[in-house]
Order: C-alpha cells, then sequence, then structure tokens
C-alpha cells in the first residue's frame, strides 16, 4: 500500500498528517526551533515533554510540541520573514514534521505554501528537489520520499471543504437571498464561484476557485496581515500599561490566551483580552488585512458565490468580512471539534496526496 502523507508549513504552526491504525490522523507544533548542542541534561521531574533533536546543515536543533517551554526571555526561534521558506529554521522544522511521522519511506508528499510563494518558480522547484530522496533527519534517522507536490495552502484548504458538508448547507440556509443549496454532493462545490480565505499567523491568503479552475488574478496574499500582526498589538498595549518590554516570548502566551479567551497574568497583573481596548486593537489591526483583500479582488468580488474562511483563527476575519459583505453566503471552519479549522488546509492536502498515490498505483 502506498504510503501518502502532507505538511502545511505555516509562519506560525507546523501541522502535518501521519498514519494511525492504517488511518490518516493530524497533528501540529510551533514552528519554533531552538538551536542547541545537546538535549538539556536535566533529570525528568514530572512528564515527558515532546520535543526531538534534528540536524540540518551540520547544526543541531530542537522542535516540536512542547518547544515553548524551552524559550527563555527574548528567545523567538520563529522567522517571520520573506525568506522563511529558505531559511534553517524552515528545513529543521520540516525535518521535525518527518521525524515525528515516522516512516522509513514516503511515496507521495504535498506540500502548501503561502499564495505569493508561487510568484517564484524556482523556490518551487527546488523544495521540490530538496525534498525528494533520501532525507537526512539526524541521529541515524533517514526518509526516502518519493514524490513532492507543492501547491498552494488555500487550495488545501478548498479541497478540504467536502468534509464540512452539512455544515456549509446549514449555512446557506441563512442566506435565502442567494438561493444556493442544498449541495448533495462534495462535487457540488466546485459549481460555484468560491473564495477561501486563509488568515495565517503571518500572512492573510485567498484562493478564488471558479468552477473552471483558480482566477490567478483575483488569489493573492498580503505580508504581515496575519495574526502576528494582531498579538503583536497586543503586547504593545501590555507594554504601555506595565512601562516596559516584558520578554518578546510572551508573544506565545498572548497567542494562546486570546484564541482560548482566556486572561493572561503579565507582571502580577492580570489582562483580558475580551476587554474593550484590547478588541479596538484587534478589530482594527484584521479590518486593515482584510481590506487590502477586498482592494485586490476589486470587482471580482460581486462574482463570488460563497466565502469560507479556513485557518488556525478564522473568526476575527469572518466578522470584518461580514461587515463588508453581509450578503454573501459566508463559512467558517469551526475552530474546535473534531476537524478543527486550523487542520482544514491539511485535509484537503492529505485528500489530494491519497487520490495521487492511487492514481500512481493503479
Amino acid at each position: 500500500m502506498s504510503i501518502a502523507l502532507a505538511i502545511d508549513a505555516g509562519f506560525g504552526m507546523m501541522k502535518y498528517s501521519y498514519r494511525h491504525n492504517e488511518q490518516a490522523a493530524f497533528a501540529c507544533f510551533p514552528s519554533v526551533v531552538l538551536p542547541t548542542r545537546a538535549r538539556p541534561n536535566l533529570p525528568q521531574i514530572s512528564r515527558a515533554r515532546q520535543t526531538t533533536l534534528v540536524e540540518f546543515e551540520g547544526r543541531t536543533y530542537l522542535v516540536g510540541p512542547d518547544i515553548r517551554h524551552e524559550l527563555a526571555g527574548n528567545d523567538f526561534g520563529r522567522d517571520l520573514t520573506d525568506a522563511y521558506y529558505q531559511s534553517p529554521i524552515y528545513h529543521a522544522l520540516m525535518r521535525g514534521a518527518l521525524a515525528f511521522m515516522g516512516e522509513k519511506t514516503i511515496d507521495v508528499l504535498v506540500l502548501g505554501l503561502p499564495m505569493d510563494r508561487f510568484d517564484f518558480p524556482d523556490l518551487i522547484s527546488g523544495l521540490e528537489s530538496h525534498y525528494t530522496g533520501r532525507i537526512d533527519l539526524g541521529f541515524g534517522r533517514t526518509v526516502d520520499i518519493r514524490k513532492v507536490i507543492i501547491h498552494p495552502q488555500p487550495f488545501g484548504g478548498y479541497v478540504g471543504l467536502g468534509r464540512y458538508l452539512s455544515q456549509i448547507n446549514e449555512t446557506l440556509t441563512k442566506y435565502p437571498q442567494a438561493q444556493i443549496g442544498p449541495l448533495n454532493s462534495p462535487q457540488a462545490i466546485r459549481d460555484l464561484n468560491v473564495l477561501v480565505v486563509d488568515p495565517g499567523a503571518y500572512t492573510l491568503d485567498w484562493l478564488f476557485m471558479s468552477p473552471t479552475g483558480p482566477v490567478r488574478a483575483a488569489s493573492a496574499a498580503a505580508n504581515n496581515a496575519g495574526r502576528h500582526r494582531v498579538v503583536r498589538r497586543l503586547y504593545d498595549l501590555i507594554c504601555s500599561e506595565i512601562g516596559r518590554k516584558p520578554p518578546i516570548s510572551l508573544l506565545f502566551d498572548i497567542d494562546d490566551a486570546e484564541r482560548a479567551g482566556r486572561t493572561i497574568r503579565v507582571d502580577g497583573r492580570v489582562f483580558d483580552f475580551r476587554d474593550a481596548r484590547f478588541r479596538v486593537l484587534i478589530e482594527e489591526a484584521v479590518d486593515d488585512s482584510v481590506q487590502q483583500m477586498f482592494e485586490h479582488l476589486g470587482g471580482n468580488a460581486d462574482r463570488i458565490d460563497m466565502i469560507a474562511v479556513v485557518g488556525g483563527e478564522p473568526n476575527h476575519v469572518a466578522r470584518s468580512i461580514a461587515k463588508r459583505r453581509p450578503n454573501i453566503p459566508l463559512f467558517v471552519t469551526p475552530s474546535s471539534g473534531n476537524l478543527p479549522s486550523i487542520f482544514t488546509n491539511l485535509c484537503g492536502f492529505q485528500e489530494y496526496a491519497e487520490a495521487i498515490a492511487s492514481q500512481e498505483q493503479a
């Protein structure tokens, strides 16, 4: 049986599929690496920490779900620049994902990149070449990858929409003026003009899919328009209120607390991001990014049949879109549950990888 898997490598989270009981399962860890020489020589006191060591170009890196607990002070371990997908951080994270997959051989591996990276064909072909063949993960571990395919991240979200068919039909009933639905199968989604919006950690990506395929002129990405922009503004407000700059690693705690609706304690003071002063900052940051998207769409926005918002934190962006286009059916992938929105792109890539593997096997 062919082994088909996928990796959705974002600026904020590394999402990957793996085999569990002969079925595809999904997991993720922060897109953070910690250069290190060896695992800290401390005794295990309470519980195992989920990290692994990998090697790239002679250097050793620590990656994994619990990597943030190793960060201190102004350690950040994250690359939020246009050079991310060519950096040692990206390649260390890729090796971490491959290590957690636990496979010796992968027949088809689908990778996701932001929309704007496809303006650089040499980058795409370079990554396909780099990850085809035998990959050394370090410490005696290797994986042989036979075929690599790279697609825009929102394309995975588009393919993955079929898993939400019942929720999409429920959404369509709330927009009777659109006169769409019910959709009888995932294939029926392809008959619509669908705008897939993917708010990531650093970019806001959007893909406009027509019944005949993507509309390239209406699809793009805005840099420095993702989740990090929101988190950074919250951090700056905390700085102004406590009168100094706390460690930059606090950005991770702010991100987690705001997503979960929890308070955060900094320097002995509690901050609640549901308070009005924080909500105004969040809305301003998100509205500006969404405005960039609609300016790029131009007249194509009037051709949209349905908007689907995917990604790790879709709700803020969805609220901003709803204010601008209240009559267009707007489906928001759920942030929690059996298939949370953070894995929507990855699920689509996994389906695509399995389809390619099945075709080649046939």
